[in-house]
């Protein structure tokens, strides 16, 4: 993860402002406040500003130092400037269980929501997603996939909490992923919206149940082992969405929706087609012109109708829990660490 950006200096970035969008500083407050248990093993800084922020400057002034050690330089700083450069977020845990969660909190950074989340709530996400990676165990497993579908669970019960039930951002957050996942051969470690999808249809009862701090880290991990799909069900997909991969036309798109044999490929990609000829989302940039409104009247009926032939198919999911995988580790996880 080398970058040529160069390192901040950690001892003066505390007097630098922050975003005026993100309150990075109540946010670590109330974490510490919400789990102060981890008060001593999480730590936090903001990736546009290099500030640290925590309760005691004995800590803030170790972890300066730690940064620009010889070990920070080496394992640290390198991350660092990696999600300066990149406008991201990211977090690292060493092997005795500490934390270090870098959130990039600047306006300027890529939106992953569209205009109906507002870019408050979709750094509050981030910031409880990554913080997801340092405290539920399911995400910072080694299996990536089980992981980031832990942390985006974390982050959206985190969110139940706050504000109560909140279709609108569950199904930006679905709707996102799975877009994701077909255009990216990276997309499926990130490939978390069959658990997102189980969360969203459970919101009311999570907010009626009061659920606790400690129960959020614990339910956290219960969706995403029980609904992140698993390796031959994610091959199956990564497979199936290997047309996409790229710029490709958005009329492959809607011929595999048609054609597919598979349930779980047609839900999926079917997802996404809907989503865009219904505006719920953007079109992939440079393909704007394929789908018109002419387009819009006529491929829902068709999408229907080929979901009905589907539906008396058993879901391939089934079937794909017991087909052996060939030895080593699936394609689409292969050299891209969690984000």
């Amino acid at each position: 993860m080398a970058d040529d950006t160069p390192a901040a200096d950690f001892a003066k970035a505390a007097r630098q402002p922050g975003s005026p969008t993100f309150d990075f500083e109540a946010a670590v407050s109330e974490f510490y406040d919400t789990y102060p248990d981890r008060t001593n093993s999480v730590y936090f800084v903001d990736v546009s500003t290099g500030n640290i922020a925590h309760p005691d400057p004995q800590a803030v002034k170790e972890l300066i130092d730690l940064m620009q050690s010889e070990q920070g330089k080496q394992d640290l700083q390198p991350i660092f400037a990696h999600c300066q450069k990149q406008k991201t977020s990211y977090c690292q845990t060493d092997d005795h269980g500490n934390s270090i969660v870098f959130i990039y909190t600047a306006d300027d950074r890529p939106r992953f929501f569209d205009g109906t989340v507002t870019l408050a709530q979709e750094l509050q996400f981030i910031f409880d997603h990554e913080t997801g990676h340092a405290i539920v165990p399911e995400a910072g497993s080694r299996d990536r996939l089980v992981a980031e579908n832990a942390a985006d669970a974390f982050a959206l019960i985190r969110n139940i909490q706050r504000n109560g039930a909140d279709p609108v951002l569950a199904e930006q957050l679905m709707l996102f992923r799975t877009r994701h996942a077909l255009y990216n051969t990276s997309g499926m470690i990130n490939f978390s919206s069959p658990t997102v999808e189980k969360i969203n249809e459970s919101q009311e009862r999570i907010a009626a149940a009061g659920v606790n701090a400690q129960q959020a880290i614990s339910l956290a991990g219960a969706f995403a082992a029980h609904y992140t799909p698993n390796t031959g069900e994610a091959q199956h997909l990564f497979e199936s969405f290997e047309k996409l991969h790229g710029q490709t036309p958005l009329g492959e798109l809607t011929n595999i929706v048609l054609t597919t044999p598979f349930p779980d490929t047609f839900k999926w990609t079917s997802t996404v087609l809907k989503a865009i000829l219904e505006k719920k989302i953007a079109t992939p940039k440079g393909l704007e012109a394929e789908f018109n409104d002419e387009a819009a009247k006529i491929l829902p009926p068709k999408i229907a109708e080929r979901a009905a032939k589907l539906a008396d198919y058993d879901f391939i999911g089934e079937v794909l829990r017991d087909k052996p995988m060939p030895k080593g580790t699936a394609p689409f996880l292969n050299g891209h660490p969690k984000a």
